[in-house]
This record gives structure tokens, C-alpha cells and sequence, in this order.
């Protein structure tokens, strides 16, 4: 039991912020976004107490239950919103009570897709980190191929090196990334 809770104490020192964050960016509110990842963290005691979730996988169920758990709240928000606290008033007609209801509707959807390009933007820079670990040649030409948006003769150029040489290491290092991370970009 020690041991659980000292791996979970450091999970959640390590975690903590970028939970926080995800909940964040879905429904700009630093207290709910607070209350939301104490929700996650215990729904990850329970898992880790029980042995159920793959130590490598932890960051991404982290991002992606927080996520769920936000929009979550931000759907039942919404149903409270709109049964309780939005009928019309005197000076309102039905109508302009939908449209701000719909409104409503449309920002959660945005904050949605605000927290998937997070999720993904943590995904690549982990992956690139990972490939620049595993081959730092690899990782030099994919930057500047799709971050500085070089052609192969450029890269060559530069790397004093082949224009083939440059394709034959940029396939490398595609295939090797897809091989590594395919499984996990497909579970966000």
C-alpha cells in the first residue's frame, strides 16, 4: 500500500499541471478544472491499486480521462443550463433563448477540439523527443523537413550528405515513428 501511494504521489506531482491544463482548455475554469483532475486522480489510484493500467500508458490516460471528464461536465452543465437556468425572461423571446443555448452548444464542441490539438501537440513532442533519443540524425532531418519545410536537396545541402541519403533517412526515421507510435495515435 506504501508503494502505491508513493508511485501515486509521484504521478501526481509529475501530472498534476498538464491535467490541470487539459481540463482547462475545455472549460476555462481553473476551480472546476481543479475538481475535475481530483476526479481522475482517484479513478487512477483505483487502477494502479488494482494493477489495471501499463506504466508507459499512464500520461495518455491521464490527457484523455481528463478530457472526457471535462467535457463531461461541460454536458451536464450544459443540460442544467438548459432545463434550470435558461428559460426566457420578460424581455426575451424563445428564440433569443436558443441561439444563446445553441451558443453555448457550439463553445463546448471548440473547447473539445481545443483539447484534442493539445493532446496531439503532446503526443508529437514526445514522439519527436523519443526519436531524437533513439537517432539524432533522424530527428535533425523530420525537423527540417516538417517543421522548417525543407526539400530533400536543401536538407542535403546543409547535412553534407546525399540528396537520396537524406530520402533514405527520412523513410527510416517515418517508418520507424510509425512502427513506435501508431498504437498510441490511434487511441487519442
Amino acid at each position: 500500500m506504501d508503494n502505491i501511494n508513493k508511485k501515486l504521489q509521484a504521478l501526481y506531482d509529475k501530472y498534476w499541471s498538464l491535467a490541470t491544463k487539459v481540463a482547462n482548455n475545455v472549460i476555462h475554469d481553473y476551480g472546476w478544472s481543479q475538481d475535475i483532475c481530483q476526479e481522475v486522480f482517484v479513478s487512477l489510484y483505483q487502477l494502479v491499486e488494482r494493477q489495471e493500467l501499463n506504466d508507459d500508458l499512464i500520461k495518455y490516460w491521464l490527457i484523455v480521462t481528463t478530457k472526457h471528464k471535462a467535457i463531461d461536465y461541460c454536458r451536464k452543465a450544459y443540460r442544467k443550463y438548459e432545463t434550470v437556468g435558461y428559460e426566457y425572461g420578460e424581455n426575451e423571446s424563445q428564440e433569443d433563448a436558443n441561439v444563446r443555448r445553441s451558443h453555448h452548444a457550439r463553445a463546448c464542441y471548440v473547447e473539445d477540439e481545443m483539447a484534442d490539438y493539445y493532446i496531439k501537440k503532446e503526443f508529437i513532442k514526445e514522439m519527436m523527443e523519443d526519436l531524437e533519443e533513439h537517432n539524432k540524425n533522424w530527428h535533425e532531418i523530420i525537423e527540417k523537413s516538417y517543421v522548417e519545410q525543407k526539400d530533400a536537396t536543401e536538407i542535403a545541402g546543409e547535412l553534407g550528405i546525399t540528396v537520396e541519403n537524406v530520402r533514405t533517412r527520412l523513410h527510416r526515421a517515418k517508418s520507424w515513428t510509425q512502427k513506435r507510435c501508431q498504437s498510441e495515435y490511434d487511441g487519442l
